[in-house]
């Protein structure tokens, strides 16, 4: 027997709690967007999304997972930080983080 799971929520900020909507019972061409479109313009497009991501494929592996809570951490300060000082600030800290990074 399945069990039904409560609805995901998402910090809001301040306490407050939001729920975030599935989108489970939608059909696969409606999630993507392209339900309107084309057998062969849905492919395209899907081909077009795998392509732009397949470089992320290279970065996952046993060791790059160690460090994706503490990446997590960041993306959490790094949003308070720029609702708190605005987004500039932190875009020049990201910029160079990530400069530093890709200098390893």
């Amino acid at each position: 027997m399945a069990r039904s799971r409560p609805p995901a929520t998402s910090s809001g900020g301040a306490g407050c709690r939001q729920v975030i909507r599935s989108t489970s019972s939608r059909s696969p061409a409606d999630s993507s967007g392209l339900s309107g479109e084309s057998p062969s313009t849905r492919s395209s497009v899907k081909r077009k999304r795998a392509e732009s991501w397949e470089d992320w494929g290279q970065c996952f592996n046993q060791d790059s997972v160690l460090v994706w809570h503490t990446i997590g951490g960041v993306i959490k300060a790094g949003m308070q930080a720029a609702r708190r000082a605005g987004p500039e600030p932190v875009r020049h800290i990201l910029e160079r983080t990530r400069k530093q990074l890709e200098d390893l």
